[in-house]
Order: structure tokens, then sequence, then C-alpha cells
């Protein structure tokens, strides 16, 4: 580079620049002349990127992989469910992902479709509820009931009922009980018949829970115990606030649970069996609600309890008393109305997942992700959109309704694809990425099997990489998927399956390609009188100069750095001071700077 062919107009405001081109360098306005015995420290050198490090832990993994090569990202294990946004920050979960429909994460190390579901009953009513009782299923539709044969599927409409829209089902295990709109009571199932069970009064909502049949009735700030058959008896409770609405009741450890709002406030209170039987206790709040956050069900299970909202479903224990404690907010787009407890499972449902499906969503019992908040993921889905009003398990199998649409059932085939995204990748780093390739591994496929591999880039359009569909194969055809050095900032990778096949691992690599930092390196020379470009003769002020330098280390100031036509930001990071000559006012001599650029 030829030094002397004079500094252009400055690049920046703010930062004070030199525009005499008399002078070889500048730093911060201040110009200076390059000590040429000293030639040989002068120039300029990059940072490396990358800082020796070791791998102290006993098990080698990634990070025992030499980072001078392509940095990896991989995902094995899907396990820990769905809702992580970032895959590799400090805090993520290598075993959480993004989002998924159609697939099982739930066993370690792999991943593989979702059962299909299929119309088990076609309705186009609105008020499609379910219960199970002595081994029928039971499914309430506009003025009916419908029910199977014991262990069935086949439908058929039970008799008995008054010509009046179905309220709401409910079982206690061994009878059905149904809630006809009107002053029409109770009626109770035996088989494929209904009676009238309790006789007067109104019920918009019943439920069992504790071996109670509680109810809400006409006015819906009102609950019931029915304790026996026959006369509605008097309300256990009327809430004071005349806009309040019940809207679940559930089982708790020690208690029966109710939840209700008025406008925005919602609460879930509780009741528990008085100590000598005769009935139960006033109602008292277990827990609040945030505002704007409306409980719309309340299902127990092994002791635990699932709040449905408007915003999506919470987990939650209860202490001695009955009180609850709240885990985190599992979101939801729609509110969740049911669910539905088996095995280490809890299904919900998840109305509207998106604008093709409507249908469940998974909650495992078994891992949580946080203080109370169970890992948890999509599930059964039906085609269409509707409301999911009710989940329950009849022969093993998982039933919903869907609201206009009718009753789906879980069927042993598969659904024929289904997708994961992992979370963001960003490699740990803020600054570019270079992507280089994506490697899948599966168990050898089957025919008519396949993986299909997306990548997306700072949340722009998912880029399709190839599929994975050779017969036998456990991994891609070139082993790897070429990504034609795609640049960004963070990515994602989607997995599509098809067919009968275990996805067991995905792995992204890339070249950081960090911008590098650099460090100028230059001798000033110090000297009272000094020679400018152009043989023109100037005063060195030397002991304000060092003082000048001296201050800028001290401070860390950001100032400007001009080397011919080019100006850089930079810290003043070390010098070396040589001096050669004493004076009356200080010394002369040569300081050799360092400057990082910024």
């Amino acid at each position: 580079m030829a030094y002397g062919t004079g500094y252009a107009t400055p690049f920046f405001t703010g930062i004070s620049t030199s525009s005499d081109s008399r002078w070889d360098v500048a730093i911060g306005g201040h110009g200076y002349m390059i000590d040429m015995d000293m030639v040989d420290q002068f120039g300029r050198q990059t940072v490396p990127m990358i800082r020796q490090q070791s791998d102290t832990s006993d098990k080698p993994g990634e990070g025992t992989l030499n980072p001078a090569g392509l940095w990896r990202r991989s995902q094995e294990s899907w396990h820990r469910g769905a809702g992580q946004v970032w895959l590799d920050k400090p805090d993520s979960d290598p075993h959480r992902f993004n989002t998924s429909k159609g697939v099982d994460p739930w066993t370690k190390y792999g991943i593989t479709l979702l059962p299909a579901t299929a119309v088990g009953e076609a309705s186009v009513d609105t008020n499609l509820y379910m219960a199970t009782a002595s081994g029928r299923l039971y499914m309430s539709e506009g003025q009916t009931v419908r029910v199977t044969g014991v262990g069935d599927t086949t439908f058929a409409t039970a008799t008995g009922l008054p010509a009046a829209t179905v309220n709401s089902l409910t079982t206690d295990g061994t009878y059905a009980y149904a809630a006809p709109s009107g002053a029409n009571g109770v009626y109770r199932s035996t088989g494929t018949v209904f009676a009238a069970y309790v006789t007067t009064g109104g019920f918009n909502l019943i439920r069992y829970a504790k071996g109670r049949l509680m109810g809400v009735g006409g006015s819906l700030n009102e609950i019931f115990n029915v304790t026996a058959a026959g006369p509605a008896p008097a309300a256990l409770y009327v809430h004071p606030n005349l806009s309040w609405i019940w809207t679940d009741f559930g089982e708790g450890p020690n208690h029966i649970l109710m939840s209700g709002h008025a406008s925005d406030r919602s609460m879930i209170y509780k009741t528990a069996v008085k100590a000598d039987g005769t009935g139960l206790d006033i109602p008292t709040v277990a827990a609040t609600l945030p505002d704007g956050e409306i409980a719309r069900s309340v299902t127990g299970y092994l002791g635990f309890v699932v709040i449905g909202t408007d915003k999506g479903a919470r987990f939650a224990t209860s202490d001695a008393n009955g009180n609850l404690t709240l885990g985190s907010l599992i979101p939801t787009t729609s509110p969740v109305l049911c669910a539905e407890g088996q095995d280490r499972f809890v299904w919900y449902g998840l109305t509207n997942y998106d604008a093709l499906s409507t249908g469940l969503g998974r909650l495992d019992l078994q891992t949580f992700v946080n203080d109370l908040t169970p890992a948890y993921a999509t599930d059964l889905m039906a085609t269409g959109q509707g409301t999911v009003q009710s989940v329950v398990t009849y022969l093993n199998k998982r039933w919903f309704t869907v609201s206009g649409l009718g009753a789906f059932q879980e069927q042993t085939t598969k659904v024929a694809s289904g997708t994961v995204t992992t979370g963001r990748i960003t490699y740990g780093l803020p600054d570019t990425k270079t992507v280089i390739d994506v490697d899948v591994r599966h168990d050898p496929l089957p025919a008519a099997a396949a993986v299909t591999l997306q990548l997306t880039t700072d949340a722009g359009t998912a880029v399709i990489l190839g599929t994975s569909d050779l017969d036998g194969s456990s991994v891609s055809p070139t082993d790897a998927f070429n990504v034609n050095q795609t640049r960004g900032t963070f990515f994602e990778v989607t997995a599509t399956l098809a067919g009968s096949l275990t996805l067991r691992r995905v792995t992204l690599r890339a070249d950081p390609a960090a911008e590098r930092t650099t460090i100028f390196q230059a001798p000033l020379l110090f000297h009272e009188n000094v020679l400018l470009r152009g043989d023109v003769e100037a005063f060195f002020d030397v002991d304000t100069e060092f003082a000048y330098l001296a201050e800028l280390l001290d401070t860390r100031r950001v100032v400007s750095y001009q080397e011919a036509d080019a100006t850089h930001l930079v810290v003043l990071e070390d010098y070396t001071w040589r001096p050669y000559e004493r004076t009356d006012r200080f010394w002369t001599g040569s300081m050799i700077v360092k400057l990082k650029g910024i």
C-alpha cells in the first residue's frame, strides 16, 4: 500500500477525523508521521476468530470436535416436547423443538408418525359431548343422545329423552347422565334407554366429580349438588356476583373444583364433603387466574389438575386444603374446552390448530420442561375446522368431537405425513453464518417411506433441500444435502416424514463466518520537528500527544483511525513507548500503538 496519497473527505461525523493529508496517519483527528526506521512494525492483522479451547466433559460429543472445522448442531431426540423457539441458546433444551404436526415425539431418540383419525359419527350439530359408561360410548347430538353397543363403535339413537337440545353429558362410570334444555331436569341411562333422574329444574351443565353429581342451574351463577333421584335440591351456592358464570367442575385430590368467571376475571373454587357426609361445604376460592384469562374446563387426573382457559392450558397441583398452585400457560389460539387423562398423558382440545386441521394436544406428565409445566405437543388431528368440545378414551383409543363435523376416532393406521421443525439455530453467535449442508439419519426405510428436509433462513420462506427415500437406506443418498452456502443469522430445519419410519437425527453444519476483528499497528514518530509530506516542516507537541494517547488507552474511547484513504473506528488497545532523547519538555522517541477495530 502506498502511504502519502492523501486523505479523502472524512467519512464520519461525531468522531473527530483529520482532513490534513500531509500526515501519514491520524488518530481521533490528531495527525502523526510514521517512524520509517521502524516500518517493519507498521501493518495490521486479524484476530483469530476461534480461541483455543478444550472439552472437559467425560463424555465426548459435538463439543469435542475441532471448532476450526464446520460447526454442527444436531437434534436426535424430541421427547421433551414443543414450544421452544431457539434450539441452541444457553438456556435451551436440546431435546425440545419448535412446532410439529402429525408426529409422535414421546419416545426418546426417535420420532414417528401419529395415528390417523376417521369420522366415527358425522353430525352438523354444535352440542357434541361424549361420555363412556358400562362399556358404551355416548354422544349428545342436537335433541338426541347417540350410543354404541357394548364394546363396539356402531351408534344408534338412545330412547327416553324429551324433545329438547341436550345441554350437557357426563358419566359416573356406570350410568350416563344427560341434561336436556329447559326445565327438564337430568336423565340417566340404562344401556340405550334414558329415564328421568332429576325430575324438576333446568341444568346448563352437569359433571360427576368425587362421587357427586354437580350441576349449573338455569341461572348460570348457581350450582347444585344432586344427592338422590327426584326433585332438584336447593342450590348449594349462588355466587353473589349476578354476572358470574360457572363453566366446569373437576376433581382435585381431596376436593371438588369448579371454574367460573365474571367478565375477564376468572377463579377456581373448591368444596369438600362435610365430615358427617351429609353434604358439601360452601365453596371457597382455590386459585385466581391472571386477568383476561378465563377458565373453561377443569380436569383432575392422578392427583393433578389441568385447567383449560381461553388462552391455553395450565397444569396445577393442590395442597391438603385444596388450594391450587398454577404452572405456566401452555398457549393455544382457541379456548381449551376439554381434557382426558390416560397412562402418563393428558389429551386436551386444540381447536383449529392451523387453517387445515383441528384436534388434540398432548401433555406428558412424566416430563416437565419448567416448574409445573409438562412437556407438550400437538397430537391427533381431524381435517376441517370447528371447536373441539369433548375428548374421551374408549376401547383404548382417543375419540374427540368437533362442533359441526362430528366425532372422530383414532385409527390403527398412521397419517400420510407429518412434520417437525427444530428451534432456531444460531450456533451461539449473533453474526452471519454460512450453512454448508444438512445430514439426516433414520432407520432403514421400507418401501414408500421418505424424509424430506426444508431449511428456513432468518424466518423467511422454507426451501426444500432434498428427500431421503432410498429403500433400505438409513441416510440420504449423498449422506448430506447441500445447502448452497446459504447465509443468515439463524436457521430452522423442518423434517417431513412419510410412511412407516423412525427419524433418528438431523444435523446442520455451518461455517460461522463471523466478522473478524482487525488489529492495526503503527510506529508513530515522536520528534519535536517532523517533515510532513510535501517536504513541509512542522512542530510536533510531543508531551501533549503522549498525554492524549495515554488518555485514549485509559478511557478506551472510540475514535477514528485514518490510514491513506480509509477510515476505521478503533480503540487504543496497547502501546509501546521507546524514548530516544531527553528534551527540555519531555522525551523524543517512537510510540508503537495497537488499535483494535470496532
